[in-house]
């Protein structure tokens, strides 16, 4: 489950305005053998650029859960999307 924040622009002129977003994102998983969980937080800064390429930079941490045996609790996030609208038709 993800929420986000808009921070920039405050008025949206065209879609070619980059624009500045606050989001958090809840990611949870259930071993069905053992029933041991998780749930962890990652909040976020994202810049979407032309309304095609995303950048976000974020950490995820561990808040709550049951699983020990975890490669990774915490962890930084750093991420570019490049979006293709319209390619194929």
């Amino acid at each position: 489950m993800s929420s986000g924040y808009l921070l920039l622009p405050f008025v949206y002129k065209n879609y070619n305005q980059p624009n500045f977003n606050l989001y958090v994102e809840l990611l949870g998983k259930t071993n069905p053998t053992n029933g041991n969980s998780y749930l962890d937080i990652a909040p976020a800064v994202q810049v979407i650029l032309n309304s095609k390429t995303r950048i976000d930079l974020g950490y995820r941490f561990h808040a709550t859960g049951t699983m020990e045996e975890r490669y990774l609790k915490n962890m930084y996030l750093a991420r570019v999307e490049f979006n293709f609208f319209n390619v194929l038709k």
